[in-house]
């Protein structure tokens, strides 16, 4: 079963809408926010702190917003410090991957290609592991909710990186 945590989506209101960019001719957060979105529930899961909204995060961190296509990678570990939290980059080593998962931290992750990455490229938030499968379970912004039969598949770590995991943090 899910953990239970708050998970952020990009295309629901109040935020949806709202630029992610340090101009008005950027994309919205329901077109390139799963970045802020996948950060911004790891940081409030870990921090507690409820102001931390993909909103909060568009305004005050639009210099991150790499123009109509996404998050720099530079968010993950640049902003998390202004939060209280760690940034770390951790690549594709599944053994720092559980540590993180097992001392109660989260991962975001970018890739692209198969599901739960698609497309030119799409952060997740990966927020579970589970030993005794050697499974981990996922939160795409994409998707409604932790609930979705998207975030409640399992995948092994040889099936993120084959389906485009590029990096982790």
């Amino acid at each position: 079963c899910a953990l239970p945590i708050l998970f952020r989506q990009n295309r629901p209101a109040p935020w949806a809408n709202v630029i992610y960019g340090p101009d008005p001719t950027y994309s919205n957060i329901h077109d390139s926010g799963c970045g802020l979105c996948s950060l911004g529930s790891a940081m409030r899961n870990i921090t507690g702190n409820s102001s931390i909204t993909p909103e909060l995060l568009a305004k005050n961190h639009g210099s991150y917003h790499v123009k109509n296509s996404g998050s720099s990678w530079a968010l993950m570990t640049e902003v998390p410090p202004i939060y209280g939290c760690k940034g770390v980059r951790i690549g594709k080593d599944k053994r720092a991957a559980i540590d993180c998962l097992t001392k109660g931290g989260y991962i975001t992750s970018v890739g692209s290609g198969k599901s739960p990455y698609f497309g030119d490229g799409h952060f997740v938030l990966i927020r579970r592991y589970d030993k005794n499968k050697d499974v981990f379970y996922i939160g795409s912004s994409w998707y409604k909710g932790l609930a979705a039969v998207s975030n409640t598949a399992p995948y092994t770590w040889d099936q993120l990186k084959a389906n485009g995991m590029k990096m982790c943090w």
